[in-house]
């Protein structure tokens, strides 16, 4: 018995024609030892089968498809025949999927997708019938070919961001459906849109897009592109102890409690938007008169990423007490009472005091230390015997809420004149 294996026009399996073939045959033989066998391989750089890509083959048998199914085996490979990648279909299997492709016993062409294995490149299809049943047997094999698979590049952005996905290799008149998994799972979206809208996400997370043909559910299908989205935490939002109100006119020092390395924080005077002002994790405000409201942001600047709110610092100040009154005082020499008449008296001062300058201090002037502050005038006491000239000090005014105000002031003892002497007339 002669043993014969036969490949026949070869080319005609790779060029554009989808209508010639190329003729594989093998004679009668023993059982299994004679096999015709073809590689086809995908040879365009950078477009090559993903592992979950369908590739899509078309051949016929000249006994029917259920004669063959028992006599033929298709399997990737990567690199050359000689080099297989995943699981092949063989007899045992070959019949169910050609149950799937809607193919039955009398059908003389098929096209069948052929598995390929997670994580493995590929990049042909090897065809093959052999002689298991000791039958002569022969085949056209048509062509190979699979649906590029979309192009999208992964993003970067910070928890709750909302950011878009785009296929950068559309194909007009295709379909693309976007899943939660690379093989099964659900449908996410399924439209020509070549992009897809992420929001709302707090961690990690990885989508899966194919294209598709056409919207027909039986199109040829792409495997599908894994597109990872990396979701970085926000730094958490300032937080301060407590903010202690403050005088109107003092200042005061912010600092953010428990910091975080690696974080800065940004202070601005609007709640959004604007420009900062300031960064770092304490601000010494300049002196305030009124109460003043800060915003402040933690930034990570490793990630770009910034707390989801700024955090308000409302520095509360409190108003000065006050009287308006005039200065110098006057007294005459030897009186031991001055008055300070005052008017409009302003938030509520409840006590005085009054600090003396070293020349009244001499002069037996004594200071006068948080006395309740009474309707006007102000009584100020004089030693009797303190000489004419001007003495300096300092009213300080008291208030309610325990902010103070001082007033410098001079008190100016008069020599009292003497009366003229009498006139004396002579005649």
């Amino acid at each position: 018995m002669t043993l014969l294996a036969n490949v026949t026009f070869a080319t005609n399996a790779t060029d554009a024609d989808t209508s010639n073939f190329s003729s594989l045959s093998v004679g009668l033989g023993l059982l299994g030892l004679v096999s015709a066998t073809q590689n086809l391989r995908f040879t365009q750089a950078g477009s090559l089968p993903l592992p979950t890509s369908p590739l899509m083959v078309r051949f016929s048998g000249n006994g029917g498809l259920l004669g063959l199914a028992n006599s033929i085996l298709l399997q990737r490979t990567n690199g050359g025949i000689n080099n297989p990648v995943g699981p092949p279909y063989t007899s045992s299997t070959l019949l169910d999927l050609l149950g799937l492709a809607g193919a039955n016993n009398s059908s003389t062409e098929v096209v069948l997708p052929v598995p390929g294995l997670a994580g493995q490149p590929n990049d042909g299809v090897l065809f093959q019938i052999n002689t298991t049943l000791g039958l002569g047997l022969s085949a056209k094999l048509y062509y190979a070919f699979f649906i590029k698979a979309p192009t999208v590049a992964g993003q970067t952005i910070c928890s709750g961001v909302a950011t878009t996905l785009t296929i950068s290799n559309p194909q007009v008149g295709y379909t693309y459906r976007w899943y939660d998994s690379l093989t099964g799972g659900n449908q996410l979206q399924g439209s020509t849109s070549t992009t897809f809208a992420v929001s709302g996400l707090s961690a990690t997370r990885t989508y899966y897009v194919e294209g598709c043909e056409s919207s027909a559910a039986a199109a040829y299908r792409s495997g599908r592109t894994a597109v990872t989205v990396v979701v970085n935490p926000l730094p958490a939002a300032p937080a301060f102890s407590g903010v202690p109100a403050i005088c109107s006119g003092a200042t005061t020092a912010l600092t953010v409690s428990g910091t975080d390395t690696g974080v800065v924080y940004r202070w601005y005077t609007v709640p959004a938007s604007g420009t900062s002002f300031f960064t770092g994790s304490t601000y010494t405000t300049p002196a305030l008169s009124d109460t003043t409201r800060y915003y402040v942001e933690a930034y990570r600047a490793s990630s770009g990423c910034v707390s989801s709110l700024r955090t308000l610092v409302q520095v509360n100040v409190k108003p000065l007490p006050g009287i308006t009154f005039t200065t110098p005082i006057y007294l005459c020499q030897s009186k031991t009472l001055a008055q300070l008449n005052y008017t409009a008296a302003l938030n509520g001062p409840v006590s005085y005091s009054i600090a003396w300058g070293a020349t009244a201090l001499a002069a037996g002037f004594g200071n006068v230390n948080n006395t309740a502050f009474p309707a006007s005038p102000v009584s100020i006491v004089a030693p009797g015997n303190a000489t004419p000239q001007s003495y300096a000090g300092t009213l300080t005014l008291t208030g309610a809420n325990t902010c103070t105000r001082s007033y410098p002031f001079n008190l100016i003892v008069q020599q009292t004149p003497h009366p003229p002497p009498p006139v004396t007339t002579f005649q």
